[in-house]
Parts: structure tokens; C-alpha cells; sequence
């Protein structure tokens, strides 16, 4: 006695996904899930210069369509204002980090993951 199961519509979905799987698609879901993100990072960064608050956003795209990762933080091009952020996520011999890194990313990880699971559906056309 056993059980026999059919994996051929398991196999054929997975390999249309992996056809329809480009850098863009990814790409365009990553975007719309770290909006949340960005948008509570910009909530609980200093803003007494506004520099830190305008310089947010996504710093790199790394990674193939099927293991793609957004890094987001300071779009800054000198070390100042990178040294900048760092010291206020993590604080220096006399000032206390505000941890707001990971403020964010604990507060919006639920919206971004449903934002995500919504985009895939869409963009591969599953059910």
C-alpha cells in the first residue's frame, strides 16, 4: 500500500513561473513592497536638517530575478551624510542610537510581505 502522487501540474507551474520570471517583474514587486518601508524609515529619522529624510530610499538592486534584493538607506553621495545616518541608527560614544532601521523594518514587515505575496499573484498570474 502507498500513495501515489501526481506532480505534473506542481512541475508545470513551477516551470512557467520560472519562465516568466524576469529582472523587471521582480523588480516591479520589490518596488511596490519597499514603499511601506521607506515610508516608515521617513517617519522615524531625525529631521532636523531634513537631510537624512530626503536622502532615503533604495541604494542598490543586487541579485538574479529569482534571488533579488533591494538595500534601501542613503542615497548620499558623500561620506558625511552616510557617517551621518549611521551614527543616528546606531549611536557614537555620546549619543544613544534611535534604531530606526529596525524600527522600520519590525513595523512595516507584515504590509510589505502582504504587498509582495499580492504582487506575485498578479505578475505571474497565479491563483
Amino acid at each position: 500500500m502507498g500513495i501515489n502522487l501526481n506532480m505534473d501540474l506542481f512541475k508545470s507551474r513551477v516551470q512557467k513561473m520560472s519562465k516568466a520570471m524576469s529582472t523587471a517583474k521582480v523588480d516591479a514587486v520589490l518596488e511596490k513592497a519597499s514603499k511601506p518601508t521607506l515610508e516608515s524609515m521617513k517617519k522615524h529619522v531625525g529631521k532636523r536638517t531634513w537631510k537624512l529624510h530626503d536622502s532615503l530610499g533604495v541604494v542598490k538592486r543586487k541579485g538574479s530575478a529569482g534571488n533579488r534584493k533591494f538595500e534601501l538607506g542613503s542615497k548620499a553621495d558623500n561620506r558625511e551624510d552616510i557617517e551621518k545616518m549611521y551614527y543616528h541608527n546606531y549611536g557614537g560614544t555620546r549619543r544613544v542610537g534611535s534604531h530606526f532601521i529596525e524600527k522600520s523594518a519590525s513595523e512595516s514587515k507584515a504590509e510589505a510581505h502582504r504587498i509582495m505575496v499580492e504582487g506575485i499573484k498578479k505578475e505571474f498570474d497565479l491563483k
